[in-house]
């Protein structure tokens, strides 16, 4: 598991949106999604639930978040 993954997961699940968190970790929202994707295919679970300008957790994201 790789620790920028995760340091995305986190700051994606408290921010609400891919885009803000590439702006808080200085990453572009492509290599964002790319964390999270890769996390999600690790664990083989779906981690945000995305809709339309939305982002919440997955009750995964929400069990990964409160480790």
């Amino acid at each position: 598991m790789n620790l920028n993954h995760l340091k995305s997961f986190v700051t994606v699940a408290r921010l609400g949106t891919f885009t803000r968190a590439g702006e808080r970790l200085n990453l572009s929202q492509p290599a964002i999604s790319g964390h999270i994707r890769n996390l999600e295919e690790e664990l083989d679970v779906q981690l945000f639930l995305r809709r339309y300008r939305t982002t919440l957790l997955s009750e995964h994201g929400r069990a990964l978040l409160g480790h």
